[in-house]
């Protein structure tokens, strides 16, 4: 076990409460894994999702028109 000393006092205090976990509830700590994983994984799908989204909305047409550019000719007119 090598706990860095170097990090906050928090940081050492979940470094230390890992290691309990570990050792009182080997399950939890297991399922503690997967579970940042997964986070990590919708993470990226989200990202890839938003970036997907961005890029469609900027390059969508309404009528033949750039959608950009019909919001701001809306815009014009409501002025």
């Amino acid at each position: 076990m090598i706990i860095n000393y170097s990090v906050t006092l928090a940081g050492l205090e979940d470094q230390l409460l890992n290691e309990v976990v570990k050792f009182e509830r080997a399950d939890l700590a297991e399922q503690k894994s997967q579970l940042v994983e997964e986070v990590s994984e919708l993470s990226g799908m989200l990202k890839e999702l938003e970036d997907t989204l961005l890029y469609e909305l900027a390059n969508s047409t309404v009528c033949g028109w750039p959608l950009r550019a019909r919001a701001h000719a809306a815009s014009l007119l409501q002025a």
